[in-house]
């Protein structure tokens, strides 16, 4: 089955988190956004306040995903936050 994720523009990095079965999207405008593959559903979607993103890695024992933003900060998310 293919989704069609028009939800997420100009996105610099992905991540998938295996056992929630969500990929992660973080882009130019600095928009964190989950999106459920099994569903094909955007989950929910956070404004990192701090410009664009190009740095994103998770955390593979709790599902957070840290950004790292270009004035030095990183932030830490998860779909409920």
């Amino acid at each position: 089955e293919i989704h069609r994720m028009t939800d997420h523009t100009d996105v610099n990095r992905l991540e998938f988190l295996p056992y929630h079965w969500l990929l992660a999207t973080v882009g130019q405008a600095g928009w964190l956004k989950y999106h459920d593959t099994s569903t094909g559903d955007l989950i929910s979607m956070h404004r990192s306040k701090l410009g664009p993103c190009s740095v994103m890695t998770q955390n593979s024992s709790n599902a957070i995903v840290h950004l790292g933003h270009t004035n030095g900060t990183v932030t830490l998310w998860s779909p409920a936050s």
